[in-house]
């Protein structure tokens, strides 16, 4: 998983929405209010408040934490220049030391603002990461018994994961991780819960950590129990369709019976057509690659091609190309078109699916990845290519065969017309099942199709018109 590919993560300040986490202690201590200032004060306050982390009076620590917080909020104007200098600068040491301190107001603030700095910044991440003693703290956190800290602690692990593959293993790896994810995962508070599923999911996308997190029963302990609980609302929703993407990440399968009374294939191609307009779902902002990626492990499977067809997934995978070709970048697109170009491969090779491809516009944008003129890779091209050739191989050969010279001697005009008019039917609408006695109508549906493959075919081929 790339550096700000997965908006899976989520900001502090969106969690502390969802459920209230402020301690007595921090009440007593200092204020708690984390909204930015609409006008934030020069960078010297910022380096006033990194010198304030080695003081030995806790509440100056804590309150220079959370100045540090709201610097690199993503509501500040600066936060993305911030957080590289607070990096360089060395706040993360003195940050990750807070979470050893006998203060929680302490505690709370640096984990506020270690997840603020790993959220989109790569660097951030791995430095919180490879601090000495910094994920053993988090561990502490996630398993003592002042259950307002649980969410903080698994939203640094969360978003360290989601912005940097290169740690995760580091994460798994770290003694008892795994363990308190999993039981915040089932038995934390809501906003626990929310987050340590999340951090799950982030997680087994790394390929070197699936072994391990297999091996710790993930899906059997964590994942599956979270799958089948009961209740309503687009939080526990975003909370089970993250379970199920890493289902889906860590078996390449989501049974129908790991959930009750809910269909995770059809939520994440919900999911996926959220990302793609760039729009929140419960406070979490996802990006297509994060949800592309579990879709492309399901659609391997033959079992869910056709639910995820039902769902309406060709279209946007049409609409994924289409982005592409129009020049829309986001985060990630270059690791987003390959998935896109998987799943379609896959879709593909059930014959009955074909015309839903090609009404999606995708063989049209096929066309212009194959070109390689926007950055695509070789082996993108290649992809776009072959699938050209698979998808449309069966009306090029039928509009061939009725070619006033090339298909004068085919066999194809043997055969009687109603067979004639069946085999046309499954070659441009790739629904076998669908034959029925031409009529002489033609559907809106149809025209549509067959003006979409007149547009994708080459122009030295005559395209007759076939009703």
């Amino acid at each position: 998983m790339p550096p700000g590919s997965d908006r899976c993560a989520v900001s502090a300040a969106v969690l502390r929405a969802e459920t209230p986490c402020v301690l007595h202690t921090i009440v007593a201590h200092g204020p708690t209010n984390r909204t930015c200032a609409t006008s934030p004060p020069p960078w010297s306050d910022c380096g006033a408040s990194l010198q304030q982390l080695a003081s030995e009076d806790p509440q100056t620590v804590a309150s220079a934490a959370e100045v540090l917080f709201s610097r690199s909020h993503v509501s500040h104007p600066n936060c993305v220049v911030n957080k590289d200098r607070m990096r360089r600068w060395g706040a993360i040491p003195p940050l990750c030391r807070g979470l050893r301190s006998e203060s929680w107001p302490v505690k709370y603030h640096a984990c506020s603002a270690l997840s603020e700095l790993a959220f989109c910044n790569k660097r951030n991440c791995m430095a919180i990461v490879t601090t000495p003693g910094a994920l053993d703290a988090l561990v502490d956190i996630l398993l003592s018994n002042v259950l307002n800290m649980h969410e903080d602690a698994a939203l640094v692990v969360n978003n360290c994961a989601a912005f940097s593959e290169e740690v995760c293993m580091t994460i798994v790896q770290s003694p008892g991780m795994v363990s308190a994810l999993k039981r915040q995962a089932t038995s934390g508070s809501f906003g626990a819960k929310c987050v340590a599923v999340g951090a799950l999911n982030c997680l087994s996308r790394c390929k070197d950590a699936k072994p391990t997190l297999l091996s710790m029963r993930v899906v059997e302990d964590a994942l599956v129990p979270v799958l089948r609980e009961t209740g309503s609302g687009d939080k526990h929703e975003a909370r089970k369709v993250r379970a199920a993407m890493a289902v889906a990440n860590l078996t390449g399968r989501c049974p129908r019976d790991h959930a009750r009374d809910y269909d995770p294939l059809e939520a994440m191609v919900k999911v996926l057509g959220y990302a793609l307009d760039g729009r929140s779902w419960a406070g979490i902002h996802l990006s297509s690659y994060s949800v592309l990626y579990p879709l492309s492990h399901l659609a391997e499977q033959r079992e869910h091609r056709q639910s995820l067809m039902d769902f309406g997934l060709a279209n946007l995978l049409g609409c994924s190309l289409d982005r592409w070709v129009s020049g829309m970048r986001a985060d990630a697109d270059e690791l987003t078109l390959p998935l896109v170009l998987k799943i379609v491969e896959q879709l593909a090779q059930d014959w009955q699916h074909h015309d839903c491809i090609r009404q999606a516009g995708i063989v049209r944008c096929l066309r212009e990845v194959a070109k390689g003129v926007r950055g695509e890779a070789p082996q993108c091209q290649l992809a776009a290519r072959q699938l050209l050739e698979y998808l449309l191989q069966a009306p090029l050969a039928v509009c061939m065969g009725q070619h006033s010279r090339l298909g004068s001697a085919s066999p194809f005009f043997r055969l009687d017309e109603y067979v004639i008019a069946m085999i046309t039917e499954m070659s441009f609408e790739g629904t076998p099942g669908a034959c029925t006695e031409f009529d002489g109508s033609v559907s809106c549906d149809s025209m549509e199709a067959s003006e979409d493959f007149a547009r994708d075919a080459d122009d030295d081929v005559m395209m007759p018109v076939v009703n």
